[in-house]
């Protein structure tokens, strides 16, 4: 204890320090948020594959089921924006990274037990997650029939993910090996877990690889797919932002 402190001043701060913890978002607005995803993903494909047929007629009906469902409200400017761009007019970086929201879209649908969430090491194909969620029909009944998992699901999915992350960083930065196992088991600065993941000598393997084996196409498309489903169950556990764009997914 400081003798000298003011216990006035101590007290002042300590209220100054306190926020409002923001609780995990309700089963709706997780449907709403999955079908966000699913449709920034698909208006990204528009642009993405200029040789499928009526475009134009496939973005009109997007928008006319957007503005007929929930998502409507859970949409933030930028992502209405987004969707309401004529098409042809994406940069390259809006239609990639469009087509990585199919990753945090499956988690929530996974969330909502609408979907099996593939292998940390492996990509989501957009056309399961869509079929999952019943992605465009009419009337959308997911966010009225939506029920989440148990509490302790998420937070398992959540550490998992988190751990995967941070080695794919970890990596990224220093590229060497290092008994991950045994990592995870001693970190006191999070839950980490290698429950469920593969391991080679104590080390993450993507797709049966080595982490310096699959440097390249693997390791790059396996760093990407892991914050973004890092940032999905950030989310979902709440107390971290309301607002998806400031949802911060932090190794």
């Amino acid at each position: 204890m400081d003798f000298d402190a003011d216990p006035d001043e101590e007290e002042a701060d300590d209220g100054e320090d306190d926020e409002e913890e923001i609780p995990p978002p309700d089963p709706r607005r997780v449907a709403a948020r999955c079908g966000v995803f699913a449709a920034l993903a698909y208006r990204a494909a528009l642009d993405g594959n200029p040789t499928w047929d009526d475009r134009e007629g496939r973005h009109g009906r997007l928008i006319a089921w957007i503005d007929a469902t929930v998502i409507r409200d859970e949409l933030e400017p930028t992502e209405r924006a987004l969707l309401e761009t004529p098409l042809g007019r994406l940069s390259a970086e809006d239609v990639r990274d469009g087509s990585w929201l199919v990753e945090p879209a499956a988690v929530l649908a996974w969330s909502l037990s609408r979907f099996d969430l593939p292998a940390y090491d492996r990509l989501v194909l957009a056309d399961e997650v869509a079929d999952a969620i019943a992605f465009q029909e009419s009337p959308w009944t997911l966010p009225d029939e939506a029920m989440l998992r148990d509490e302790d699901e998420i937070e398992e999915a959540w550490a998992s993910a988190l751990t995967v992350h941070w080695r794919l960083r970890e990596y990224g930065l220093r590229p060497r090996p290092m008994d991950f196992e045994r990592f995870a088991r001693d970190c006191t600065w999070a839950p980490l877990t290698t429950e469920g993941l593969r391991l080679r000598r104590g080390d993450l393997l993507l797709r049966e690889l080595t982490l310096a084996k699959a440097v390249g196409d693997i390791f790059d498309e396996c760093r990407q797919v892991a914050p973004e489903r890092h940032r999905a169950l950030e989310w979902l556990r709440g107390g971290n932002a309301v607002l998806w764009s400031e949802v911060t997914a932090d190794t």
